[in-house]
């Protein structure tokens, strides 16, 4: 009877997004995980999957992902896949644990034939069962020395093998893995990766000037390094590999615990290369999910050891192996085609944007769907476990949703170029207090008209510079504490810079357009270029006299305030406009703070109000009230006491620092914020009639 269709499979886009991210019950179940599990968990990304079919996973509050990360490596068939399912529900039904290692389990030796069938190495194979990537590597270790009666093992600067005690030696990935747990393994020594040129290092340092090659017993290579940055080696590297072994009587051990299974296009890596390995490992892909390992060897090796040398209670149980056998099958049955296809057709689609995004993406790289793509942190790329590369494949959107303290602790960095920009309205004040609490430093704040924000992020002790245009609008309210800096240079100087408001304009416009300057007609009757030695006269490109240059301004992050965007950035404003648009585009980061996250379906049937395309957005934080107490058209109107009430507090360094306690530090948060303001103060700024901020047609949605 055929089995109905999953509900994953009948979603009608995906990804589907229908809370922000993380979502309530995700936000809950996080909280409760952090409470019992241990903190060594990197945890890297805050979603809490609880179904899977094919691509697709549903997290517990119903939204929908695409899994491009295949489990981190593991479902090499798919979510669950129907074969799979069955096959384990089957075995599961007749015998579900026997210890192998002390009885002969009928389905044991069946999974290891088949390894052996499909495995690259020359002549007869055997096989040992065990639960994991890392186990069969210590496994490898044990049995490398053991049958070599050698001592020393080589492998490889970001390489990576697990994190057990022998599997942590080997790997070079991250600094981090080792600290703390010295003194590791002793024996171990790593070479440089993927370059022929690289080889001679063996004889040149290694052979030479550390250990003779008789006393090496292994050499152990990811054939496609993993988390070292799927790292292809030249042709010939691994090739070169064999050769040295075979020289010096060192057996070559292929990691395939990531690139095994089919990942590649190819059953195994080393394939593409033709190299025959004296011990293969893998785990991850061969089992779909199940907790399954394998080291598989020339037969003479794992024969030089005898009963009791290793072995696992676990290991190779019934479910582990019922769910091998069925990969193997699927695998060579077109999956193995599959994925060099659909590997051919990504890497197609990912060099034109290569091409189009050369300040962002630097590199593409891989063989079949083992595919890396290496961004430049500066422009961009930033921590990926939590913000996505901007825009999106084929129009496939990506949540950008994160919460303000994720958003300003990953993307505003010590030392950075920051704009705030909203004129008199939409100016977020959310995000100021952020910066503040999280205590940046070192930053250029850049601005038309600094508004109060700008005055308590300097007493906020996070500047060192001021980009700026007409510092004395009354407009804004008092900005001692910005004077105090700039006239007494207490507690600290401040550097400044300041242009006409169309000399900022025109910094931005240069940035976003990649223009080496912005010419203006509008400083001769002004004595800025004399105090700004950045604005320079120069002859018109048009041949018609003289004009002002000023360079472009390329900040590091912007921060937008908007009534509202889509889960991947597309942002909507309506009401006055400042120059967020340009400072946007020629940011490299764009964080977006809105009142409202609204589906796209919504954007998309309004979509004369967008101002800035998802494209460029890096991080969409959902804020109501996060421009208080400037004003958001259509939510709440300016609270004028609230600038009343900062002059004299900002006339007083003492009284300053006491607000900012009381106002940020003490806070967690916007939501403590406006609890602290209280709801009748928050009520009378909703618009009630023709005001600043009064109501909005929003239109007619389909």
């Amino acid at each position: 009877m055929a089995e109905a269709p999953s509900p994953l499979a009948q979603a009608r886009t995906v990804p589907h997004i229908v809370t922000e991210l993380p979502g309530p019950k995700a936000r809950a179940h996080i909280e409760f995980d952090e409470a019992w599990t241990s903190p060594s968990l990197p945890r890297a990304y805050p979603i809490v999957p609880v179904r899977g079919d094919g691509l697709a996973v549903e997290d517990i509050d119903g939204n929908l992902f695409l899994d491009f990360a295949a489990g981190i490596a593991v479902t090499s068939t798919g979510h669950s896949h129907p074969a799979i399912v069955e096959r384990v529900r089957r075995q599961a039904g007749e015998l579900i644990h026997f210890s192998a290692s002390d009885f002969y389990l009928p389905i044991y030796p069946e999974v290891c034939r088949e390894l052996a069938r499909i495995a690259p190495i020359e002549g007869r194979s055997r096989v040992y069962l065990g639960n994991s990537g890392t186990e069969v590597v210590e496994a490898a270790i044990k049995l490398a020395r053991f049958a070599t009666r050698r001592e020393y093992l080589v492998a490889f600067l970001g390489g990576f093998h697990g994190r057990t005690y022998g599997s942590i030696s080997l790997t070079a990935s991250k600094a981090k893995y080792h600290e703390g747990f010295g003194p590791l393994l002793p024996g171990v020594y790593h070479a440089p990766f993927g370059h022929v040129a690289d080889l001679a290092w063996f004889d040149e340092v290694l052979f030479d000037k550390l250990v003779p090659a008789h006393e090496v017993a292994a050499i152990i290579v990811e054939p496609i390094q993993g988390e070292g940055g799927y790292i292809v080696p030249e042709d010939g590297f691994l090739e070169g590999l064999r050769a040295i072994c075979d020289r010096h009587g060192i057996l070559l051990v292929a990691d395939e615990i990531q690139s095994g299974a089919g990942r590649t296009g190819r059953m195994w890596a080393v394939d593409h290369w033709g190299v025959k390995p004296d011990i293969v490992l893998t785990a991850k892909g061969i089992a779909s999910g199940m907790p399954l390992g394998a080291l598989i060897a020339r037969a003479d090796l794992l024969e030089a050891w005898g009963p009791g040398a290793h072995g696992s209670t676990y290991g190779g149980n019934p479910l582990a192996c019922a769910a091998a056998l069925e990969t193997i099958i699927l695998l060579e049955d077109g999956l193995v085609d599959n994925a060099a296809a659909r590997g051919r057709q990504a890497m197609a689609g990912l060099e034109p944007l290569r091409a189009r995004f050369p300040g962002l993406i630097r590199d593409v790289r891989g063989k079949g769907l083992m595919i890396g793509i290496e961004l430049d942190s500066r422009e961009g790329g930033g921590d990926l476990r939590r913000f996505r590369c901007r825009g999106s494949l084929q129009g496939v959107s990506v949540s950008k949703v994160a919460t303000m303290r994720d958003a300003i602790a990953e993307l505003v960095r010590d030392g950075d170029t920051v704009a705030i920009e909203g004129f008199t309205h939409l100016i977020c004040f959310a995000a100021g207090h952020e910066i503040i609490r999280q205590r940046k430093r070192d930053l250029t704040l850049a601005r038309l008209t600094p508004d109060l924000i700008y005055d308590q992020m300097v007493a906020g002790g996070v500047a060192r510079k001021l980009i700026f245009s007409w510092l004395g609008n009354p407009g804004v309210g008092s900005l001692s504490a910005i004077r105090r800096r700039i006239e007494t240079a207490d507690p600290a100087p401040l550097e400044v810079e300041e242009y006409s408001h169309f000399g900022m304009v025109g910094r931005y416009t240069a940035g976003a357009t990649n223009l080496p300057f912005y010419p203006l007609r509008s400083y001769f009757e002004t004595d800025l270029p004399a105090a700004n030695p950045l604005i320079r006269p120069i002859e018109s490109p048009y041949g018609d006299g003289m004009v002002y240059a000023v360079p472009p301004l390329k900040p590091d992050v912007t921060i937008v305030h908007a009534q509202r965007a889509d889960a991947s950035g597309d942002t909507q404003v309506w009401g006055l406009l400042g120059c967020q648009k340009e400072a946007a585009f020629a940011a490299r980061r764009v964080i977006v703070v809105v009142e409202q996250l609204v589906a796209e379906s919504v954007i998309r049937a309004d979509p004369n109000r967008t101002i800035l395309p998802g494209l460029i957005v890096d991080a969409v934080v959902v804020e109501p009230f996060g421009a208080h107490p400037s004003y958001v058209q259509g939510a709440y109107d300016r609270d004028n006491p609230f600038y009343l009430a900062w002059d004299p507090i900002s006339r007083d360094e003492a009284a300053v620092q006491d607000w900012l306690r009381e106002w940020v530090y003490d806070l967690d948060g916007r939501a403590a914020y406006t609890d602290k303001l209280g709801a009748d103060r928050v009520a009378s700024l909703r618009p009630s009639g023709p005001a600043p901020s009064g109501s909005v047609d929003y239109g007619a949605y389909r």
